[in-house]
């Protein structure tokens, strides 16, 4: 036969079911190939013919080795061929040319040389380009290592105590100017490990013998400044470096309190990813606290503390983390019971959650120290307040100074959303969420002080407040002096008595404000069969809405606003919508008293259902109304302006598309038909715009006084 193919040699990757492995090549007996079993760290196993596996097709061009055992997927399969180097071919003086035996000859020649060259393929050998002749090695001697001549022509064996030298004689220099060269011993010294002492013990007392030798230096990713590397680590500590553990199972209290105490003010403390069990501890210093895993009371027979209180001034929480009582055992007790308590100035809460508060009292996070910042926080399943600020400062003049910002939070299953009854300068909430407020709950919102306490301002934005199946007001507002909101829904969705606004004044002492003033722009109010905005306590309230919609649903006999107790209302730009069968009043003053009030209606829409009255004021002595320019979809089936007022006018500005629509003015009395009376007045004697005064004498009649005539003329 003849021999095309230039290889001799073939492996294959087990996979634990193949057995048969084709061999490509000639080969003339089954002993010709050399199987090897190569496992995953290299080791070899030369297999036995019949005992590990058998072979077919000596003699043809190819043949196939089956294994015994098929070889599993970490290990692989070599099969080369390899023949006896031996001669057995005998030529006999006459007789004929034995052809096959010669060519069967030369194959095995072939196949030799094959076998040799594949051998010198795979030896170290020098470039073909190198002249150097005497490769010869010198015999074997003890601890000696091979190396080239100084000429690089010969190698030459050297003892290793002139040659390679150990860590301690090995000098190593750095580069850059006043860099000091020392040997390699000295420089691996600078470290030691664990690994490298059998107890914790002599680890300690070589670690010591470190001091004041020098340290590694490590650079940040994309920074400029090489640091120490024990300077870096200190910029934060975990509390693992102390022994806590963050299993669920462990008391971690001793090890984050010792991570507490061996820190200074400012510096990072770490609570990595796990849950933390522990009592009630009080950070004192001021830290920036990356909070990653959840720090969890263990016990809930003391409840007059908190899980976590900052005390220390300047103090943060980041990290997305968790603070909790364990929820297992809700109280019935009026503690603390709090998750987070910020009694420290200026400190800043972000992106956490509070859960799980024990007491009936327990809020989120309880802030009494003043200018707090809490943002991107969600509380849960709190048993009071997610957030309550009880902060209290008063300055010298017996004004309030603390102030407090809270933004982007979420109350989940709470009895109420924030609550305030303390002395406050100024609380800003921006973009609060409150979902399935508890059912014993009477607010979802709380902005409310005790008594004799001054609050001065309130801000409220974009925040959007929805009752579920509580009962009472959904806001409410008591003594603070100002209130601003902005782009904010308080909706009754559709729970019949929930008032969306309460504003109160109950308490007379010195330290409460007197005097209140709510703005509102761009808000929606919805209720059902409820005041939208019900003023309460003293008259002390003063209103201005601009661009907000007023929502009144269902059957019912309220009034939109409730101003019996309302002191003044400028409402520009806003929305009146009544539901089906609604018969509401717009604003309802029976109790007006007090000839300064005053209520002002401009360019307000009035959609949905008709109502009986636009202004429903029965008094003694009414205040001052004026109506610009309204806009009536939906339109009084009574009167505009109903008064019972005998001894004080109502002024009245009346637009001309009101007119046009021959509604009416008092009890019944048409203002068109009025135009055609003998008083001889008609359209034409007046213009859209013009001043018009009204006057109810009660049972005599009403009167009017248009711009520009000389006397009240009556429309009876």
């Amino acid at each position: 036969m003849t021999i095309s193919a230039t290889e001799s040699r073939i492996s294959y990757s087990g996979n634990g079911v193949t057995t048969a492995f084709a061999f490509p090549y000639p080969f003339t007996a089954d002993a010709d190939l050399v199987v090897i079993l190569v496992d995953a760290d290299g080791t070899e196993t030369t297999q036995t013919l019949t005992t590990h596996y058998t072979v077919t097709g000596a003699g043809s061009s190819s043949g196939s080795v089956t294994m015994l055992t098929a070889p599993s997927a970490t290990q692989s399969l070599v099969i080369y061929r390899e023949v006896d180097i031996t001669q057995e071919t005998d030529y006999i003086t006459g007789d004929a040319f034995p052809a096959e035996t010669h060519e069967a000859a030369l194959d095995k020649l072939t196949q030799i040389a094959q076998q040799l060259n594949t051998g010198l393929s795979r030896a170290v050998r020098l470039p073909g380009g190198d002249t150097t002749t005497d490769v010869a090695l010198p015999l074997p001697t003890a601890d000696y290592y091979w190396k080239w001549n100084s000429l690089g022509t010969a190698i030459t064996f050297v003892p290793a105590s002139s040659g390679i030298a150990d860590a301690a004689s090995i000098t190593y220099s750095p580069a850059g100017t006043g860099a000091a060269s020392r040997t390699v011993q000295a420089r691996l010294r600078d470290r030691v490990s664990r690994n490298d002492y059998d107890t914790d013990g002599n680890f300690d007392t070589a670690r010591a013998t470190l001091s004041g030798r020098s340290e590694m230096v490590v650079r940040t990713e994309g920074g400029s400044t090489d640091r120490l590397l024990s300077v870096r680590l200190a910029d934060f500590v975990s509390v693992k470096d102390f022994g806590a553990v963050g299993d669920g199972v462990a008391d971690d209290t001793a090890a984050i309190q010792a991570a507490h105490d061996a820190v200074s003010a400012g510096a990072t403390l770490v609570i990595p990813f796990g849950t933390y069990m522990m009592e009630g501890i009080e950070f004192t210093k001021s830290l920036n606290i990356i909070l990653q895993g959840t720090l969890k009371r263990i016990s809930t027979a003391t409840f007059t503390d908190s899980v976590l209180e900052l005390s220390g001034d300047d103090s943060s929480i980041t990290g997305g983390g968790t603070i909790s009582w364990n929820s297992a055992n809700p109280g019935t007790d009026t503690g603390r019971g709090e998750a987070l308590r910020l009694s420290g100035d200026r400190a800043r809460v972000d992106g956490i959650t509070v859960a799980d508060t024990y007491t009936l009292t327990g809020n989120g996070i309880y802030v009494a120290g003043n200018n707090c910042s809490i943002n991107n926080v969600t509380a849960d399943n709190c048993t009071y307040a997610g957030v309550r600020t009880n902060m209290g400062g008063l300055d010298v003049g017996g004004e309030p100074t603390d102030v407090c910002t809270i933004a982007n939070l979420k109350v989940n299953d709470c009895l109420r959303g924030w609550v305030n009854n303390a002395h406050a300068l100024n609380i800003s909430i921006d973009n609060m969420t409150v979902t399935n407020p508890k059912a014993s709950a009477e607010v979802a919102i709380l902005g409310e002080t005790g008594a004799d306490v001054k609050f001065h301002t309130c801000n409220i934005s974009n925040t959007h407040l929805k009752h579920d199946v509580i009962a009472g007001a959904l806001t409410k507002f008591v003594g603070v002096k100002y209130v601003n909101l902005v782009n904010c829904t308080f909706d009754g969705n559709g729970v019949a008595g929930v008032a969306p606004l309460i504003l109160q004044n109950e308490h007379t002492g010195t330290d409460t404000y007197q005097e209140n003033l709510l703005r509102a722009t761009n808000c929606t109010f919805i209720a059902t069969d409820a005041y939208v905005v019900n003023v309460d306590h003293l008259g002390q309230w003063r209103m201005v809405t601009n661009n907000c919609k007023f929502v009144l649903t269902t059957t019912g006999s309220d009034a939109f606003i409730d101003a019996d107790s309302l002191y003044s209302w400028r409402s520009h730009n806003d929305e009146f919508n009544t539901a089906s069968g609604t018969s509401a009043y717009i604003v309802r003053c029976t109790n007006w008293s007090d000839p300064d009030r005053f209520l002002e209606l401009i360019n307000s829409y009035f959609t949905g259902n008709d109502f009986p009255y636009m202004i429903n004021c029965v008094a003694p002595d009414v205040g001052q109304f004026t109506v610009i320019n309204p806009t009536l979809e939906a339109t009084p089936t009574s009167s505009n302006i109903y008064t019972n007022s005998a001894t004080k006018d109502a002024g009245v500005i009346i637009s001309q598309q009101v007119q046009n629509k021959g509604t009416n003015f008092g009890a019944g009395r048409d203002f068109s038909a009025w135009a055609s009376t003998a008083s001889g007045l008609t359209y034409a004697d007046y213009e859209q715009g013009d001043r018009v005064w009204v006057k109810d004498v009660g049972d005599t009649g009403i009167y009017l006084y248009i711009a520009g005539d000389t006397t009240w003329r009556s429309m009876s």
